[in-house]
């Protein structure tokens, strides 16, 4: 496992501090190559605030892949925190990590995601502090098929200003690495994060909201196509939603 640098161009926590962003890591490949590309490429951001993750578990995810949680877990320590899925015996009810997260912005992704673009931290962070009106912004998406054949999303093709259902919401979010302030919403600091409705959660939050279409960047993204890995090189643009 290689190991991060995280200074001079990282800024991690001191005692007292909170993180300025936190990124919320779900297991849904597991796969423990999936998980280290994915933790590294998150590590590898060049920020001038600190950060955490957290990397949640669930009741599907391999030994061998907590294993890697853990590890990372132990390397960087004051960056990252890992919460397995409790193993129980017999009837293993729905199970909500109950979280308290301090800080202003949250990231939600999947291990399936790796951020290849060292900035995108920075960038999503440095528009929401710029523009206080915004709740959420994210990126656009290329999905590579099986076949070899690509497509966008079709979620990316809506227009200005297009109004979205609390489900549409959350498709469109899927696997974007979306990053939404919840300082202004009190009802999420206290952050219960569940395996299937973390994205619910901020879509509810978003959902009167409208897209908007800031200039382009440089993204390229990890996708699972059926056992292989393949990075997609795309051009993308960075959609954002209004708040309420």
């Amino acid at each position: 496992m290689p190991t991060i640098d995280l200074s001079p161009a990282h800024t991690t926590l001191t005692a007292g501090q909170s993180p300025a962003v936190s990124v919320v890591v779900y297991i849904r490949q597991n796969d423990p190559a999936f998980l280290e590309r994915s933790l590294d490429s998150i590590l590898s951001q060049q920020t001038g605030f600190p950060f955490d993750i957290i990397l949640l578990g669930d009741s599907r995810t391999a030994e061998s892949v907590e294993d890697i949680g853990r590890e990372y877990a132990a390397i960087y320590p004051e960056k990252v925190v890992f919460y397995p899925f409790p193993r129980r015996v017999g009837y293993v009810p729905f199970f909500p990590y109950n979280i308290t997260v301090d800080s202003p912005y949250i990231v939600l992704c999947s291990d399936k995601e790796q951020w290849i673009d060292t900035g995108k931290l920075q960038e999503q962070y440095d528009f929401l502090q710029t523009h206080p009106t915004y709740a959420v912004c994210l990126h656009r998406i290329t999905f590579l098929y099986g076949d070899g054949n690509m497509s966008a999303s079709s979620y990316d093709s809506f227009g200005r200003d297009t109004l979205f259902s609390v489900g549409e919401l959350s498709r469109l979010l899927l696997y974007r690495s979306a990053m939404f302030r919840i300082r202004q919403y009190p009802y999420h600091v206290h952050f219960m994060v569940y395996q299937k409705e973390g994205i619910g959660l901020f879509a509810r939050q978003a959902v009167s909201g409208r897209l908007k279409i800031l200039p382009e960047t440089v993204s390229d993204v990890l996708l699972d196509v059926g056992e292989r890995m393949e990075e997609v090189n795309h051009r993308t643009k960075i959609y954002l939603i209004y708040s309420r």
